[in-house]
């Protein structure tokens, strides 16, 4: 058995929870992953700079969304003037920043395992179209749909989808794990064995590559 790809190329670099939870930062630095298709973007972009402007009226928060490599350079400096926002858009050294990150927002996909490899705590957001959905919840049945979730084989981070992926709620969600010192300790804790799980033979595994071949059988038909 040959162990996945991204442990190779996803580094270990020292993690803003590092020297624990307990000590608040001055701001939190959030991490913003919105997708790495077009598609993704258009429906998550929206949903997590609402989120984000939320959070913002809670907590001091600095955000910075990272672009993922197979978008257009300026796709989503486009999207967030579109919505009349701007903020730190990283390009290059994006697992540095996610590394630095006190929490991420990340769409579904193979970008919650780099995540998870950095260490870094985060919450996962998808929404599917209607008949995505139906298909994806017909033809793959397991607890968790984000590939974190599913390889280390337990709910270790908290999953929004669909409809519980609305701003308020996402906002309430990484708020409540912000200032909770003691779920985000554990929340680091548990990331620790993404790096080992992915080296190892086994249904997890197995059923986190069939989620992503379905979601992204859906973003390409979005």
């Amino acid at each position: 058995h040959v162990g996945h790809p991204l442990v190779d190329e996803v580094p270990e670099l020292p993690q803003a929870w590092d020297g624990g939870a307990t000590t608040r930062p001055e701001r939190f630095r959030v991490a913003l992953l919105p997708g790495s298709r077009k598609s993704e973007v258009r429906s998550m972009l929206p949903v997590m700079a609402e989120s984000i402007r939320r959070l913002e009226r809670e907590l001091p928060v600095e955000a910075t969304w990272i672009q993922a490599p197979s978008l257009p350079a300026d796709e989503l400096e486009k999207r967030l003037a579109d919505l009349g926002q701007s903020g730190r858009i990283v390009r290059e050294g994006r697992f540095e920043a996610i590394a630095d990150s006190h929490l991420a927002l990340c769409a579904s996909g193979t970008a919650t395992l780099e995540v998870g490899l950095l260490r870094t705590p985060l919450v996962v957001l998808y929404r599917l179209s209607p008949v995505t959905y139906w298909a994806a919840r017909m033809l793959v049945r397991v607890p968790n749909f984000s590939l974190v979730n599913l390889v280390l084989g337990r709910s270790a981070v908290p999953e929004l989808l669909q409809r519980d992926a609305e701003p308020e709620r996402i906002a309430a969600i990484a708020g409540g794990l912000l200032r909770d010192p003691e779920r985000l300790d554990a929340m680091h804790v548990e990331l620790g064995g993404v790096r080992a799980r992915l080296g190892a033979p086994g249904a997890s595994e197995r059923a986190a590559e069939e989620v992503l071949e379905v979601l992204d059988r859906g973003g390409r038909a979005a």
